[in-house]
């Protein structure tokens, strides 16, 4: 029986490859997913088992130049770009297709057929493509369209990317011709016995250093840990004769620390750990992925620019927003900006004792002592403005290079008291309702995500239908939008949703905060109409940040007035 292994740069594929395996019960085939040099790493490790390689691209290519076995490309297919070209329909800011001229010789043509104007840039190397897409960036485009090297490239890059996948029919053609070549290439090979992965890993590591730094023992621990090891010794002050424990994480894992620092030089054991247990309620560290491998609102407009200046001028940063603008995906994004640097989350609104509270000011192995860290703060309401205060106080008084970046909505007395410490940067972060231009390049960007989670190929809404959803007031903002496309997009079943589809869901959804609106009303219950009337002024000072002139002009009263009722 012939042995096909299949070496996906990406999911999907695979996943395509096992749709097709399925109708092709005379060949053994297992498939793996590995762009370039994993993608060659599986093929060297595996291909002593197999007769064939099927895979994709710069993955084939990287594949063929070092393999003895035949490797069968997929190729990108004309009806592949077509797919994209039509998803990419209703994105109203500027993209392009990025490419090799294989495949931007196929846009050029599909672009006079189908009568489009089509931006296409053709590149010769890959060694171009960092320079060329940040180029694009400063030329205002918001979305590039390539292979799996542009599409990662342009994702490390901080820009939105849209991956040409394979269809299930270039998936069949590429395991057709493989069946075609493997049955005239197919020899008879001699079985081998499997390699045993390496077993019995130490629990953790060892190493030593003469005093001047230099690293005279380290048994088989590997260059990370070694890296890491003197990343410490760099920049931590190890106190004499006493061993303290402390944690690190280091290139997506954390580590526990313990280190001795005597006479006759520096020891260290690094284990690989869990959550941190003195302060795990109120604070934990973030481990960051290296990449975000998935497109984003906030990647639409200036927002991740703003927020990268900022960390670069270590500026102290409020991220102001409703729910479901974009907190979350900033506090995400952070990590993968700065990855040489401790990232640590305080929960404001974690149930811990005063003890405990002031024990993380006065503790030598708090988080808060990390030199040059940034620290996330959520859960920031009125009722823990006292513990608020506590940590500003720190942070006047201490000069450690730290960088506080507070989450929270709009609250004007909570803004005032944060602004109390030095260089303060206000960022934020739009409703739906105040991104209508940009609304439509951002369905595209949920639908393309949505489409590679769920297998689906829906390729965007009927005119009247994108209409319907640019024109909603969307209370939940960005959660709701992409929770409401993921349902659309799982439910129809033709390649565009249609108008009828998407009012209804939409009735579903107004219904849902209308309740929740009922569930508002209800606070105003046994309260005077003075009283409902202050808590409406209050509540709508705080939207506008304290801003009477604003506030007046909304509820149609002078500032007079409302200075008047407020008293």
């Amino acid at each position: 029986m012939l042995k096909v292994m299949s070496i996906s740069p990406y999911k999907n594929l695979q996943l395509q490859f096992e749709k097709v395996h399925a109708e092709h019960g005379n060949i053994y085939f297992e498939n793996f997913v590995g762009d370039l040099e994993k993608g060659v790493k599986i093929a060297l490790e595996k291909e002593k088992q197999f007769d064939l390689i099927i895979s994709r691209g710069g993955t084939a290519q990287e594949i063929r130049k070092v393999s003895s076995l035949p490797v069968i490309e997929v190729e990108i297919s004309i009806l592949d770009i077509l797919r994209i070209i039509k998803l990419v329909d209703g994105y109203n800011q500027k993209y392009t297709f990025i490419g090799f001229s294989n495949i931007t010789r196929q846009v050029k043509i599909l672009s006079e057929i189908l009568n489009k104007n089509i931006d296409i840039v053709t590149i010769k190397s890959r060694k171009d493509l960092d320079y060329l897409i940040e180029s694009l960036k400063r030329e205002g485009y918001s979305l590039v369209i390539g292979d799996y090297v542009t599409y990662k490239t342009a994702h490390a890059k901080r820009l939105n990317s849209i991956l040409i996948e394979s269809g299930i029919e270039s998936v069949e053609t590429a395991i057709n011709n493989a069946l075609e070549i493997g049955n005239n290439l197919q020899k008879l090979r001699v079985k081998s016995e499997v390699l045993q992965e390496v077993q019995g890993k130490l629990s953790f590591s060892i190493l030593i250093f003469n005093k001047k730094k230099n690293l005279i023992y380290s048994g088989d621990t590997n260059d990370k840990l070694i890296n890491l090891a003197k990343s410490i010794l760099s920049r931590k002050k190890l106190p004499k004769n006493e061993k303290i424990i402390f944690y690190e994480h280091y290139y997506g894992i954390i580590y526990t620390v313990a280190a001795i620092n005597d006479n006759n030089g520096y020891y260290f054991t690094i284990t690989k750990s869990g959550p941190v247990p003195t302060f795990g309620i109120l604070f934990e560290p973030v481990v960051g992925r290296e990449k975000i491998n998935k497109n984003s609102a906030l990647l639409v407009g200036d927002t991740i620019d703003i927020l990268k200046k900022n960390l670069k001028n270590k500026n102290n940063i409020v991220v102001i927003g409703e729910n479901g603008t974009g907190k979350e995906s900033i506090k995400e994004i952070i990590p993968s900006l700065e990855k040489k640097r401790k990232i640590w989350m305080l929960h404001m609104n974690a149930k811990v004792s005063d003890n405990m509270w002031f024990n993380f000011f006065e503790s030598i192995d708090s988080p808060i002592y990390e030199y040059s860290a940034i620290f996330l703060v959520d859960g920031i309401t009125e009722k823990n403005i006292e513990r608020l205060n506590d940590l500003l106080y720190y942070i006047r008084k201490h000069n450690l290079d730290s960088q506080w970046i507070f989450f929270m909505r709009k609250n004007t007395t909570i803004i005032d008291t944060i602004n109390s410490i030095e260089n303060v940067y206000q960022l934020e972060l739009k409703e739906v309702r105040n991104r209508k231009s940009e609304l439509s390049a951002i369905i595209s960007l949920y639908i393309y995500e949505i489409n590679k989670k769920l297998g689906t190929s829906v390729l965007g809404f009927d005119i009247d239908a994108m209409d319907e959803m640019i024109n909603y007031d969307w209370p939940g903002n960005f959660r709701q939008l992409k929770k409401v496309i993921r349902i659309l997009v799982s439910k129809t079943r033709s390649v565009f949703i249609s108008l009828n589809a998407v009012k209804e869901q939409l009735r579903l959804e107004q219904s849902l905060y209308t309740k929740n609106y009922d569930e508002d009303i209800n606070l105003f219950k046994g309260k005077t109409l003075s009283e409902i009337q202050k808590l409406i002024i209050q509540e709508k000072l705080k939207e506008n940040n304290g801003n009477r002139s604003k506030t007046a002009e909304q509820l149609g009263i002078s500032r007079s007035k409302i200075w008047r009722m407020l008293k």
